[in-house]
């Protein structure tokens, strides 16, 4: 399928969100053997309706964001 009138391509590129926070000091190479071994998972596929850019922020001991801007890529 191609997205913005543009057409697909096939790359090596894997998408992917990460998210860690650790309010302490620890050692990193259990995170890093833990997170190396989510490498060989089975890739999963999704569809992506739109693009959202927002900001980020932190109120008081939690983590919350604004949507600041959408752009749709359905047709």
């Amino acid at each position: 399928s191609s997205a913005c009138g543009l057409p697909a391509v096939k790359q090596r590129f894997r998408p992917h969100v990460g998210i860690a926070y650790s309010n302490r000091d620890t050692p990193a190479e259990p995170i890093i053997q833990r997170v190396t071994a989510l490498r060989d998972l089975p890739p999963a596929e999704v569809s992506v309706t739109d693009l959202r850019l927002v900001r980020l922020y932190r109120d008081g001991r939690t983590y919350q964001w604004d949507t600041v801007a959408v752009v749709s890529l359905s047709a």
